[in-house]
């Protein structure tokens, strides 16, 4: 059978393992409520971003696409080339009009 110091030896050797796996079961149990913590602020960052996204997603809703963008720029060029022909019709217009007045004024002498 078992001697006393048979059980005593089986004894401690069963404390001693009960011990370590306690440590580590404990160690394991701190990690994981660190790890807890460090999931809920990752989750609230998660959440604040998400957030973010979606207020850059409405936004962006509202902005032209390339083509419209592309369509305005033609439209753009149309009506500046508009705007020099009528500068060059105003440049005429202004020298006839000086011609007027230069006659006028050296008629009116």
């Amino acid at each position: 059978m078992w001697s006393a110091e048979d059980l005593r030896n089986w004894l401690a050797v069963s404390l001693s393992t009960i011990a370590i796996i306690t440590t580590i079961w404990g160690w394991l149990q701190t990690r994981a409520r660190d790890n807890s913590g460090k999931i809920e602020r990752l989750s609230e960052r998660l959440v604040k971003t998400e957030g973010t996204l979606k207020s850059l997603e409405r936004e962006l809703e509202h902005l032209p696409s390339k083509e419209a963008v592309h369509q305005i720029e033609l439209t753009l060029a149309e009506v500046r080339g508009g705007l020099n022909t009528m500068a060059t019709s105003f440049e005429s217009i202004k020298r006839t009009t000086e011609r007027i007045e230069n006659h006028l004024m050296e008629s009116g002498k």
